[in-house]
């Protein structure tokens, strides 16, 4: 596939049933844009779910039916951002088919902070078929840290979506880990991330790698979002990245590697 048509939606949580409504009108609205696959934020069900935790692991079976509701009835792929499973507890990013199925399921792997005395943290960053695509998910605080992107490359990914839960002061940073990401790994990445007066931040982003004159790679925003409720659209080129990371990655030198 030479390009996919993607979304990332960047939402006002309030409470569970008010945000799933917002969610599922930001899917038509993805859907009304001709997007294959929308991609939600993390824990954009609830304004504050760490503090209601047993109520949101609760509505975890609330959210997934109408999520798969959604996919069928608008035929889309879904990442479904970090949702709250009971399983654990964990977190967990499910994929649902245009059929409404869940394809595959992401764990948190690296939990932040008090996340860590709640959730069971995951232990393998899996690639899905998406669309036809390629594609890893790192959740939020995975972006940090550059084995878990490398590990998705090496494992044949094509993009990377991170869904994130960003807090206001947190945005530059992240924006940083994700243009480093992109670059030094040649994949697209789709971050959305959720929007809360002075607390989160918005500033979702589409980036994409592409090659210059004398063959260096720059970083390109394909879209990028305010502090406001919004839905993000890109065309992702997929060939040119490919070309680029295919000879990245085979200049590798493993045997200087050392742990």
């Amino acid at each position: 596939m030479p390009a996919i048509r993607v979304a990332a939606v960047q939402l006002m949580p309030s409470t569970v049933q008010e945000s799933l409504d917002r969610a599922v009108e930001f899917i038509r609205l993805a859907h009304q844009d001709r997007a294959s696959v929308v991609c939600l934020p993390e824990a954009w069900f609830h304004h504050n779910p760490l503090a209601e935790i047993k109520d949101m692991t609760a509505s975890y079976g609330i959210i997934m039916r109408k999520l798969s509701d959604a996919a069928r009835k608008y035929r889309m792929w879904i990442i479904a951002g970090g949702l709250y499973s009971p399983d654990g507890p964990s977190v967990v990013v499910p994929v649902i088919s245009p059929g409404g199925d869940v394809t595959g399921l992401q764990e948190k792997v690296h939990l932040y902070r008090s996340e860590k005395t709640i959730f069971k943290h995951g232990k393998v960053f899996k690639v899905f078929d998406i669309d036809g695509v390629k594609a890893g998910i790192l959740v939020c605080h995975d972006i940090v840290y550059p084995e878990s992107a490398r590990t998705l490359a090496l494992k044949g990914a094509e993009l990377i979506f991170n869904p994130s839960r960003i807090v206001t002061d947190g945005t530059i940073p992240w924006r940083r880990y994700l243009e480093v990401r992109c670059l030094e790994n040649r994949l697209p990445i789709i971050a959305p991330n959720i929007i809360l007066p002075n607390l989160y931040g918005g500033r979702s982003s589409i980036l994409t790698v592409r090659e210059i004159r004398g063959g260096v790679g720059i970083v390109e925003t394909l879209s990028e979002g305010g502090d406001r409720e919004e839905i993000l659209l890109a065309d992702i080129d997929l060939e040119e990245p490919s070309r680029m990371r295919s000879e990245r990655l085979s200049s590798r030198v493993h045997e200087a590697y050392e742990i």
